[in-house]
């Protein structure tokens, strides 16, 4: 063959064989049995397709062509991993044919010399029962079979990427409405041999374009003949319909997105050519069906379809006699029946736009996910700051309503100081406020205002904003290991007035081991009424060493009556010889239900009764058995075995108990997949166990993930071992870089060490800051080792430096006396 002969040859055989493989390479038997179901059968050797897949042979008939490529691609379409090429089979087949063809003809020609072998197949039963003769192919049919076309190529939206799920692919299931029944019974009419033409009109991402690819694919699977589409945009759109409106065939579907760009163009000249042009295919009803389908806007509609007054120009009376009855609306919301739909869908895209779409807004909400994704990886640095200052805040607890002046005093601190040098200037957060307020395809955008109703309160008297639903889904995860700067601390403790928030952020603050942050949201909780607060902040003073500091606090919230802090003033007392003054306060703290206060005062006989069911006194100081006062690890129901609940019973399992039964299953299921796991990895099949442990932790098991972690690393593979191990943190188990830590402490790798101890810290893991201590001390650090576990470590993670604490908490004059929380705004906890 010549050069162009063997790369025509070659692209047909290149491109058939990647089509196979994105089949999954289906076995060359199984291929044989479905083209004898095909319409008509056709019989297929086994050899004859390793002939056509390798290339030594190319098929005699471009109908098997057809019917084989399709096929495939039925196959391909099921991977969500497979994206269409634009291939055009017929004209690739006959050009693969000529080449054979001349190939034969130089070898009979002796003054041509010679020519590689090329052998071709005869068109006999035993090779391609349908063989044609095949002449001049002609000028190619417009657009491509249905089969082949990739409905993202065709502008439908790309669905939402849901973390950790691997069941996902670029369209959700579809769920049919009221519309999609109207578009069957226009499109049996069609597969009778009519030519229609359908205009949906419907708001942006409102799912026009998605039920148009559905009316494509159920055409396709109930006509006995292959349809075609084609989607006209090159050089222009409007340029394109013009100019090959009239070449449109048989059995094709003109797909028309957005449809006022092909007839509403700049140019209305060309406009009114696309119209005339369209309504010429459709008036031509003995030439075989079409169906011409168009999306738009109601705006668009209603600029195209209304007549001018009279004895003004009318530029658009061909679109309009076009359109004229061809609409069919599309509502923007789900109804109540639609989404009653949705329940029971094992589909985890279509679950999750359930649960956070506002107001039935569902294919919106899908469809402008992808995009809010988009904005923030390629937002500019100020815009990615207070994005990321919304995203910290709802992690660490923050309700959805953000005040605006939290993202202003927090997000300077996220910027570096060329960043800030550069976009700090002054208006830099309306200007970035009114980009992220942009909606995307019709969903809300990364961060909007909040518009309270009238009549409602404004909350922190001054505007709130909300982070789209999505984007916190999908960013917190890269946001865990990070501890957010001093900057967002500081902002909370100034503009927060709500008490169980600051609760929330100075917990998560204690959790990751920077107690100054903790004490000081703490403490403006207290300000605000909260005793759990002050003894939480007693208790902060109490571990950095000022006993008398805490000793006056506790007794500050004795006298308002906190049962913990009279459990922990009895305590003292007792530790200092003084029984009658400990047993009045252990029985004081009793009074108030304070189950350890009662078990000491039993003790040191008080004669008080003991609640019951609450187990032997712990040795040492009792507990304060209040959520603000307990430590984040001695809330934590295992970190103390004396804590743990005791065993229940388990009732008879009642088969009508669905819940249970799904929990037994997802029980067994983590069975299968921890045995799997560890086979795949004595294979050595290492993709293949990490699939099975990805999947056992999406079930919410995420040891089986954490123990081939500690597996990775022990083979010497550290990398791909913090890999796992970030990934089950993600998932809620963070002790396991501390684990890792520890294996690359005992190896010498100090630094290592150290970066995980400090990851895990991040990331709410207490145990990881005593194997700090523990590392520091090994390293002779004693003052580090001692200033870590009396002060916690700084937002860098280096050791806290020590600090002076404040004047003494002052609480509100109208602080009742009562053992349980007054918050502000008159709510009590």
């Amino acid at each position: 063959m010549s050069d162009p002969d063997i790369a025509a040859d070659a692209q047909f055989t290149e491109e058939l064989m990647w089509l196979y493989e994105a089949a999954g390479s289906p076995t060359h038997e199984a291929l044989s049995r479905a083209a004898m179901r095909w319409d008509p059968p056709v019989k297929l050797a086994k050899q004859t397709l390793s002939d056509w897949l390798t290339g030594k042979s190319v098929p005699a008939d471009p109908g098997t062509v057809q019917r084989l490529t399709s096929h495939l691609t039925v196959l391909a379409r099921r991977r969500s991993t497979f994206v269409a090429r634009p291939v055009d089979w017929r004209q690739l087949h006959a050009n693969a044919k000529a080449a054979r063809r001349s190939s034969r003809r130089r070898s009979e020609d002796p003054e041509r010399g010679p020519a590689r072998e090329a052998p071709d197949v005869p068109a006999d039963e035993s090779q391609d029962a349908h063989a044609l003769p095949y002449g001049d192919p002609g000028p190619s049919p417009l657009g491509l079979p249905v089969a082949e076309c990739d409905p993202i190529a065709l502008e439908v939206h790309r669905a939402i990427d849901i973390p950790g799920s691997d069941r996902q692919s670029i369209l959700p299931a579809y769920v049919e409405r009221a519309h999609d029944r109207r578009l069957r019974r226009i499109a049996d009419e069609v597969l009778a041999g009519a030519r229609r033409m359908i205009t949906l009109v419907g708001e942006s991402s409102t799912g026009k374009t998605r039920a148009c690819w559905e009316l494509v694919q159920y055409i396709g699977s109930r006509s006995p003949e292959p349809w075609r589409i084609w989607h006209p945009f090159d050089p222009t759109r409007p340029e394109a319909a013009a100019e090959d409106i009239g070449r449109v065939g048989a059995r094709t579907i003109v797909w028309l997105n957005e449809a006022q760009l092909y007839l509403a163009p700049p140019d209305s000249r060309l406009g009114e050519r696309v119209a005339a042009g369209l309504r010429t295919l459709l008036a031509a009803k003995d030439a075989g069906p079409v169906l011409v389908l168009a999306t738009m806007w109601p705006n668009h509609w209603t600029a195209l379809t209304g007549r001018p007054e009279t004895g003004l120009a009318d530029p658009q009376a061909q679109a309009r006699e076009l359109l004229g009855g061809t609409d069919i609306d599309v509502p923007d919301a789900f109804t109540a029946a639609d989404q009653a739909g949705l329940a029971g869908r094992d589909d985890p895209q279509l679950n999750h736009a359930r649960a956070y779409a506002s107001g039935g807004r569902i294919t919106q909400y899908l469809a402008g996910a992808p995009l809010l994704l988009d904005r923030y990886l390629k937002a500019r640095p100020a815009a990615r700051a207070v994005l990321d200052v919304a995203i910290d805040a709802r992690r660490l607890g923050h309700p959805p309503a953000i005040p605006l002046a939290l993202l202003e005093q927090a997000a300077p601190g996220y910027l570096d100081d060329d960043q800030w040098a550069r976009d700090g200037r002054s208006g830099w957060l309306e200007e970035v406020l009114d980009h992220l307020a942009v909606p995307c395809n019709g969903a809300r955008g990364p961060l909007t205002s909040l518009r309270p109703r009238p009549g409602e309160p404004h909350a922190n008297n001054g505007l709130m904003y909300r982070l789209a639903d999505y984007l916190e889904q999908v960013c917190t995860p890269s946001r865990l290991g990070v501890y957010p700067p001093p900057s967002f601390w500081h902002a909370a403790v100034s503009v927060i007035e709500d008490v169980p928030t600051l609760q929330a952020f100075g917990q998560a603050a204690e959790r990751r081991g920077r107690y100054r942050h903790a004490a000081l949201l703490y403490r403006a909780a207290a300000e605000l009424g909260d005793i759990d607060a002050l003894v939480a902040v007693a208790r902060l003073r109490d571990q950095a060493g000022d006993k008398a500091g805490a000793a006056r606090i506790y007794e500050q919230a004795g006298r308002h009556e906190h049962a913990g802090a009279l459990t922990v003033l009895a305590f003292q007392r007792e530790r200092a010889g003084d029984l009658p003054a400990a047993s009045d306060l252990y029985r004081q703290a009793a009074g108030h239900g304070d189950a350890r206060a009662a078990r000491a005062l039993a003790r040191l006989g008080g004669n008080a009764a003991e609640p019951p069911g609450n187990g032997d006194a712990a040795d040492g100081a009792p507990g304060l058995e209040t959520s603000g006062s307990l430590s984040p690890a001695e809330r934590t129901p295992t970190s103390d075995p004396r804590r743990a609940r005791p065993a229940r019973t388990e009732a008879p399992f009642n088969r009508g108990d669905a819940g249970r039964l799904r929990q037994r299953s997802v029980d067994r299921a983590a069975v299968v997949l921890a045995d799997l796991t560890r086979e795949r990895e004595n294979e050595n099949d290492h993709e293949g166990a990490e699939a099975a442990a990805y999947r056992a932790a999406d079930l919410g098991y995420t040891g089986i993930l954490s123990r081939l972690a500690l597996r990775r690393e022990a083979s010497g593979d550290v990398s791909g071992a913090i890999r796992l191990g970030r990934a089950a943190a993600d998932r809620g188990n963070p002790v396991i870089l501390s684990s890792l830590g520890r294996r690359r402490e005992r190896a010498g790798h100090l630094a290592e060490a150290t970066d995980l101890y400090c990851e895990a810290a991040n990331r709410g893991d207490l145990n990881a800051l005593v194997h700090l201590a523990l590392l520091l001390e090994s390293s002779s650090d004693t003052d580090g080792a001692h200033n870590v576990r009396r002060f916690g470590i700084g937002a860098d993670g280096a050791p806290q430096e020590p600090w002076d604490f404040d004047d003494p908490v002052v609480l509100p004059a109208s602080q009742a006396s009562t053992s349980r929380t007054v918050v502000s705004s008159g709510v009590t906890v």
